[in-house]
């Protein structure tokens, strides 16, 4: 498709790609969203598995703006103009993990673009050195790696979460908003009104931005600059492969096991793949599975606890499920839980709520809001949910006796 458009494009005009999510920052994004949802006491190594999980389900298509300089050199007369960081001063996902491309035709008889010396930013780089290094009034500067305040706190986080190096999400955070800093991109913009600035991801560095820096008079005619070794690299490792996720497979496989199954006996996780893994010998080969992650799919919003109740009840199992965030009318099965976890959840509750919580109502009523209306505290209860885990209880009864005569 972008070739289409680049042959139509008459000399001197430009192709614009917008929005695109950046590869080597998805890490960052998914790193980030994990650990927003999950809570102090929640274990590092559950956190950094979801987002490795995140990482091999992602959906969407990944470029990194290497791939953009690689079209170019197949192009006739191409150049990539830009691939500049999104405008704005919101700190959102589109602010902090995408960019705009423009990619030029060159007009006939255009002079060869000259090569623009680059600067090494110190770590500690401010606006005030870069202030600096524009006293002589070069025309172009180009300054490398200066630390990008939107990635800064993400890229140590996700560094931290994928060496192992702390145990709980409250480490991670606490080492990661430590090491919070740089400088922030639309400040660079306005850093001197002589000079236009283009932003763009460092190449080398996921937490840091290139600076190009030309002077507004005169049409100065400068060249990017990507690693060679991006440039040479195969277009297949310059983007991803969108995973196919189909998240209405996940509730229609767990709705037919609640048929026949109890809630303990439902598979924790469903995992889609295009073939087993085998190894030479045609057996299947376990250690090449992908790890299950505790995250599920979802079909609606979380429903919003109503009482203290309530909350002491989503508290515990939250605590016990790696903790994402958990809907006063979850499923603790859908949540994550099992058997194990079950007990250890009515051990804590009991602590909690200084009185005994039968293991067998939390099997008859698997959700927060259920098991506080059958432990006779809860107000203002939907009566539909309640209803909901008593018809879970009766399938798991009827399957029983299934099984039973079957054995028979």
């Amino acid at each position: 498709m972008l070739s289409d458009a680049y042959d139509r494009l008459a000399p001197g005009g430009a192709l614009f790609v917008g929005d695109v999510r950046s590869l080597t920052h998805a890490p960052l994004q998914h790193a980030l969203i994990e650990l927003t949802k999950a809570g102090d006491t929640a274990s590092a190594a559950d956190v950094r598995d979801r987002v490795q999980r995140r990482n091999a389900e992602e959906p969407e298509l990944l470029v990194d703006p290497a791939y953009f300089d690689a079209l170019a050199r197949r192009w006739p007369e191409a150049h990539v103009e830009s691939a500049e960081l999104k405008r704005g001063r919101a700190w959102n996902e589109l602010t902090a993990f995408r960019y705009d491309v423009v990619i030029r035709k060159r007009q006939e008889g255009a002079r060869a673009q000259r090569p623009i010396p680059e600067i090494q930013a110190p770590p500690d780089c401010s606006l005030r050195w870069l202030a600096d290094q524009l006293v002589s009034e070069p025309d172009v500067c180009r300054v490398t790696g200066v630390p990008n305040h939107r990635l800064v706190e993400s890229a140590r986080a996700a560094a931290l979460l994928a060496s192992g190096a702390c145990r709980l999400v409250a480490d991670v955070r606490h080492e990661a908003r430590a090491a919070a800093g740089g400088l922030e991109p639309e400040d660079v913009r306005a850093l001197d009104g002589r000079y236009h600035v283009l932003l763009e991801f460092s190449a080398t560095k996921p937490d840091a931005m290139d600076v190009l820096l030309v002077r507004r008079r005169g049409t100065a005619d400068v060249r990017r600059v990507r690693p060679r070794r991006l440039l040479d690299c195969p277009a297949s490792e310059l983007t991803n492969r969108p995973a196919r996720v189909d998240t209405t497979l996940d509730f229609s496989l767990r709705e037919h096991a609640r048929r026949f199954l109890p809630e303990y006996m439902i598979p924790s996780a469903f995992v889609v793949l295009d073939a087993l893994p085998l190894t030479p010998n045609g057996k299947i080969d376990r250690r090449a599975l992908p790890a299950v992650g505790a995250e599920r799919p979802r079909p609606r919003a979380i429903e919003p606890v109503r009482n203290d109740l309530e909350r002491q009840i989503v508290d515990v199992f939250q605590a016990l499920i790696g903790g994402h965030a958990m809907g006063a009318d979850e499923n603790f099965f859908d949540a994550g839980a099992n058997s194990l976890l079950m007990v250890q959840a009515s051990v804590r509750l009991r602590a909690a709520l200084g009185r005994e919580v039968p293991l067998v109502a939390m099997f008859q009523h698997p959700s927060p809001r259920a098991l506080a209306a059958t432990l006779g505290t809860s107000s203002g209860i939907d009566p539909s949910s309640v209803v909901a885990s008593q018809d879970r209880a009766d399938r798991r009864r009827a399957a029983m006796q299934r099984r039973r005569g079957t054995a028979r």
